[in-house]
């Protein structure tokens, strides 16, 4: 009920106006009273003898004392207050509807300003909750998978039903599904919800909606005592479901936009997510080609040079199996020669003049020399040649036991014409540091290969260097927690990289380190070593594949290898290999013909 203040009207002019009339037409004194008795206003004296209640919202808030004709004040004084109390109900409504529409703006601009779904029904559930009282109030999203109500955002006590929210099933379920707002305000007499006996007693929904996309809905309720207040519930009006359904549009528009804009974040993840995924496999595609492509390149290498290898060995073996031969017949020549000389002295001038031409002497001196440096040089072809055979052979069908330290000759052997000096530089001096080796489960093919990418990349980093370049090969035997001296032993990094905790083992393993005294490497590129495609080299001078090829052939070998290094102090590479296998190795590509093989980006061409 809007207040009245009696005492402002009664002392009116208009009301002093017409008590000063009626006294001068009548002569009789009139007086004003509030509900007590006390004066406010009046002219005469106070013995009047009739009295008149002044009465509004069904009671009495003042007296009128005077004559017969002092009614007319009582009526004036009633119709003022009525037109008071409109204009102050009047004014109230104005200022209620500001208030609404005030409140309405300020939630709008902040709802269209976010697009965090909670945050949005937050906003609108705290707002609603100012203008409509209420023991709580919820929004429930639409799972349109489920087909559930789900909580998303609340105020005030928390809704006390535990019924399931689903669409034509639950106490909010059955309304929403009317897609229509709705007041119940005595739920227990409400045929729709049977027997309810909950402590919810009205009940105020309205479904968000925009078009005909129902997202969920938004409602308050009372309890049958609220608790906080100690009264009885509250009932709802049209006016509620006006606040809220215009509300709840609004509310609908927003976190329609915010779902909108969530599964628009989701379904930009998922494409960023299918876009690296695609960027990988073209990666991978691409480094698998480039593999298959080397791999089949080292295949027909293989083969040529295996060819040129039994090429190379069918007149060198006719040459090498003859020598023996000829040095004999050279030599029976030579003692027959000798005793022709001996017994049979010539002094014909032919005789002479001929043992003059063709140096006689230094032919008797030289030719076992000669023949003697012919089997050396074709001994030298021979085992060149089977160096080839060996390295190139791609035909592994399993592992066998080999020669550590066979093998890594077998490699200088074939890259002996880039440790020799030329006018560039002045020849690799190569340090052995050989241990006592038992026979190593491998492919030896593909071990070779990775010395092959090691010892040429070590080459590559001190030919060209004003110091004397130096590769010094060190193999041993590390037996089970030898860790502490794995990484470079007594070397020249040991200090830096022997606590390493990359090469614990748990059974024998042969190691084989290779330093080079180079310009070392940066930690950078340390880092990104063994990466596919990644090279320091220039355009056409690697594809970025040996080490890397390297390191997954040893990991197949279930091994490990790792680069020591930093700039100023040359680079060491390690390389861990068990000495017995625990299972059979995988080739890591087969070529077009069926051959078996690790690839590597080393050329033998060039070698050959």
């Amino acid at each position: 009920m809007v207040p009245v203040n009696f005492k402002k009207i009664a002392t009116k002019k208009e009301v002093v106006a017409l008590l000063e009339y009626l006294k001068q037409e009548t002569g009789t004194a009139i007086q004003i009273h509030d509900a007590d008795g006390k004066r406010i206003v009046g002219v005469g004296s106070e013995n009047s003898t009739h009295r008149y209640p002044i009465e509004f919202a069904d009671r009495v808030i003042g007296w009128i004392a005077g004559s017969e004709k002092a009614i007319a004040i009582v009526n004036l004084i009633s119709y003022l207050l009525k037109q008071e109390f409109e204009k102050k109900a009047l004014a109230n409504e104005l200022l209620e509807k500001y208030r609404e529409l005030t409140l309405l703006h300020d939630i709008t601009t902040q709802i269209t300003a976010s697009l965090e779904l909670k945050e949005v029904a937050q906003l609108v559930i705290e707002g609603v909750g100012k203008l409509i009282e209420a023991t709580g109030g919820s929004i429930l999203l639409l799972n349109q998978k489920t087909g559930e109500l789900e909580s998303l955002s609340s105020v005030g006590q928390a809704f006390p039903s535990q019924e399931s929210l689903k669409l034509c099933g639950g106490l909010i379920g059955r309304i929403a599904d009317t897609g229509k707002g709705e007041i119940v305000n005595d739920i227990t007499a409400d045929p729709r919800f049977g027997e309810y006996q909950g402590p919810i007693k009205s009940l105020i929904c309205v479904p968000l909606k925009t078009k005909e996309q129902m997202n969920g809905v938004i409602f308050f309720w009372s309890q049958e005592v609220d608790e906080l207040s100690e009264r009885t519930a509250l009932s709802y009006n049209s006016e509620d479901l006006k606040i809220l359904t215009m509300f709840a549009f609004h509310a609908a528009v927003a976190i329609e936009k915010a779902l909108l804009y969530e599964q628009s974040c989701i379904s930009a993840t998922v494409a960023q997510a299918q876009a690296q995924q695609l960027q990988q496999a073209l990666y991978e595609l691409q480094h698998t080609q480039a593999h298959l492509i080397q791999s089949e390149k080292m295949s027909s290498l293989g083969q040529l040079v295996a060819g040129i290898a039994h090429e190379i060995d069918s007149p060198v073996n006719f040459i090498h199996g003859n020598l023996a031969y000829i040095s004999n017949y050279a030599q029976n020549l030579l003692n027959l020669i000798e005793l022709y000389q001996k017994y049979h002295p010539s002094d014909r001038v032919q005789i002479q003049e001929l043992m003059a031409n063709i140096d006689l002497e230094f032919l008797l001196e030289d030719l076992p020399k000669t023949l003697n440096s012919m089997k050396v040089d074709v001994g030298r072809i021979r085992k060149i040649a089977l160096s080839l055979r060996n390295f190139s052979r791609s035909d592994e069908l399993e592992m066998k036991p080999i020669d550590i330290n066979e093998g890594i000759d077998s490699t200088l052997l074939i890259l002996d014409s880039r440790l020799k000096a030329i006018s560039k530089h002045s020849g690799i001096r190569i340090v052995r540091e050989y241990g006592k080796l038992p026979l190593i489960d491998c492919y030896s093919s593909q071990i070779n290969q990775v010395f092959m990418s090691i010892l040429a990349n070590a080459i590559d980093a001190v030919e060209n260097q004003s110091e004397a370049g130096t590769i010094t090969i060190r193999t041993e035997v590390m037996e089970v927690e030898n860790e502490s001296s794995l990484a470079l032993g007594m070397w020249q990094l040991e200090d830096k990289f022997t606590a390493h905790s990359s090469f614990s083992f748990s059974s024998p393993h042969v190691v084989i380190r290779i330093q080079d005294n180079g310009a070392g490497i940066s930690e950078e590129v340390r880092d990104r070593i063994f990466e596919p495609f990644f090279t320091t080299k220039t355009a056409g001078n690697g594809a970025g594949l040996g080490l890397s090829i390297s390191h997954q052939i040893v990991e197949k070998h279930g091994g490990v290898l790792k680069c020591f290094s930093e700039p100023g102090h040359g680079a060491t590479f390690c390389i861990q290999i068990p000495i017995k296998q625990t299972m059979m190795l995988q080739p890591i590509f087969s070529s077009a013909n069926g051959n078996k093989v690790f690839n590597s980006e080393l050329s033998l061409a060039g070698i050959i």
